[in-house]
């Protein structure tokens, strides 16, 4: 972004819009949050009172069964089926037997959700139909069924269970109860199928109602549906209904439906807004910003476009551009004199590096003519003759890399004479570096220091100039086997300071160094170093080529 939206007007009117119309819709969408939860609170409370009638109607005709089955225990038809000998007392017991199923079949009629009474041994049951209650299993399923639940269940019961329980008879839902007396059970069962189909008395019926054995701690989802359970107190189990979202909220859909549409039209109004917003104001603002940062990188010759939108953004960008008109001028008139500066300086340079060379050479000649050495004397006059040629031929301070690497050589061959042979150049250049421009002496200010600080000449110099292309890069080597740099020297060339040498200030190295910097700036980089096994080792990275060097190198 070409703003922050902390500092910028821009930024901050659109954080305050967006805010603004965000909240506005947070404060519909937290309204239809509380009519919804108000509601189903409501109906909460409505459909928990309606579930508690019924689970209490339900627990008092099931403590009535219960407390029936209590009392018919204890009568004498029950006791002599519970307690007596059957193989025995056989006509008795047939007889009690035939007396309390027309007890039984009597008294279920006044219990209407009942639908079997049963009285099981290991030998016989006993079932008492209702006459008037519709049946979920026949006679047949129902004694199957009764006697898989009973024989598993036989041990270990008690002889009052404790409460109704919720399960499964031979595939359907019932609550049971039954007690044992002896190897005698004496039981009834409700069908849960039953149960449901008389919820239209408590206005139940146009909702899922069911039952769910009551374990302590058990959850159960149901989405945003709503679920009300109340435990029974008479059973195991607990009555549950469940009201779809989709009724629950029915009243409340138009009321949802409308402020939907508010929103959407706040959340499509915000881009649309924006937009316009965007065309009259940000895209100038933005024109503005964008065009500074350009001038503040140093592209001075931008100009800010017309704009049309605003008079006052028109305004602001004529005299921008006037103030920049200005700027541009003043700077074409600073780097004139700049570059003025740079060509004196550079002349300065060379006038400082060339004496030395010059003074050492004819100090060569001095000492050959004396000794009457005259061949050796034409051919240092040879050399001589092939450098200053390179030097006063009118070329400017770039020259080609292999022109270098010649002038090094001829001034390594005049220095030869002058030491007596123990001066030795290797040099490995590759042939496209050797067309690289480099600035003047760039190599020979080096060779030339290791020639006069590197050795006493008791033992052979080897000098090193190596240079290649490495992508954009040309890297230059120059190495020696002297004894390399005193430590002060070695600190001061790496930290760039001036080096003064018995009491002598040295100012080949600084020269070189500033006008690499001067035709590179960063680009140019210098490192200076001792190796390992002796001598000294220079290395110069530069740029391949720069605009201009090899029309100037020509």
């Amino acid at each position: 972004m070409l703003f922050k939206i902390s500092k910028s007007f821009v930024g901050k009117m659109f954080l305050i819009i967006a805010v603004f119309i965000g909240m506005m819709a947070v404060m519909v969408f937290y309204c239809n949050l509380y009519a919804m939860w108000a509601i189903r609170e409501r109906a909460s409370d409505s459909y928990l009172s309606m579930g508690k009638y019924y689970t209490k109607d339900l627990d008092t005709k099931l403590y009535a069964i219960t407390e029936y089955m209590a009392g018919s225990s204890m009568e004498t038809d029950f006791h002599v089926i519970a307690y007596s000998d059957r193989q025995k007392m056989e006509d008795k017991y047939a007889l009690a037997k035939e007396a309390l199923y027309r007890s039984l079949s009597q008294d279920i009629l006044m219990y209407r959700p009942l639908e079997y009474f049963f009285i099981y041994t290991q030998e016989d049951m006993m079932l008492v139909p209702s006459a008037t209650q519709a049946r979920t299993l026949d006679s047949i399923d129902m004694t199957e069924g009764l006697r898989t639940l009973l024989s598993a269940g036989k041990e270990g019961k008690s002889r009052y269970n404790r409460q109704w329980e919720l399960g499964y008879i031979n595939g359907e839902r019932y609550l049971y109860r039954y007690l044992w007396f002896q190897d005698t059970c004496f039981g009834a069962c409700v069908s849960v199928k039953q149960l449901l189909e008389m919820l239209g008395e408590f206005s139940l019926s146009d909702y899922e109602v069911f039952f769910e054995a009551g374990e302590e701690g058990e959850e159960r989802t149901y989405g945003s549906d709503l679920l009300i359970r109340v435990p029974s107190e008479s059973g195991n189990f607990d009555v549950a209904i469940r009201v779809p979202s989709e009724r629950l909220y029915e009243e409340l859909r138009v009321v949802l439906y409308q402020s939907l549409f508010i929103i959407l039209f706040l959340i499509i109004l915000l881009p649309v807004f924006f937009r316009y917003l965007h065309r009259i104001m940000v895209r100038p603002i933005r024109s503005i910003v964008g065009t500074m940062r350009t001038v503040g990188d140093g592209a001075t010759y931008i100009r800010m476009p017309s704009m049309q939108n605003l008079s006052e953004f028109q305004l602001i960008g004529d005299t921008f551009n006037g103030m920049m008109d200005q700027m541009e001028q003043l700077k074409i008139d600073i780097y004139e004199k700049k570059i003025a500066e740079q060509e004196l300086y550079l002349q300065c340079s060379r006038l400082q590096i060339n004496p030395h060379f010059f003074l050492n050479s004819l100090n060569t000649l001095y000492l050959l003519n004396k000794r009457r050495e005259h061949a050796q004397m034409n051919q240092i006059l040879t050399y001589l003759l092939d450098y200053f040629r390179n030097i006063f031929s009118g070329k400017r301070d770039i020259v080609k890399l292999g022109d270098e690497v010649n002038l090094v050589l001829s001034y390594a061959a005049v220095q030869k004479f002058r030491y007596d042979g123990n001066i030795h150049i290797k040099y490995e250049v590759e042939k496209e570096a050797e067309e690289v421009p480099v600035p003047s002496m760039v190599m020979l200010t080096f060779v030339e220091n290791s020639i006069k600080y590197s050795t006493d000449y008791s033992e052979d110099l080897n000098i090193r100039l190596y240079a290649a292309l490495c992508g954009d890069r040309l890297k230059i080597q120059i190495e020696d086997n002297g004894r390399g740099f005193p430590e002060e020297i070695l600190q001061a060339l790496r930290e760039g300071k001036t080096i003064y040498r018995e009491g002598r200030e040295h100012i080949g190295i600084s020269n070189i160094v500033s006008r690499l910097n001067l035709y590179y700036g960063k680009e140019a980089a210098v490192s200076f170093d001792n190796m390992e096994e002796g001598g000294a080792r220079v290395r110069i990275e530069l740029p391949r080529r720069r605009d201009g060097d090899e029309a100037a190198a020509g």
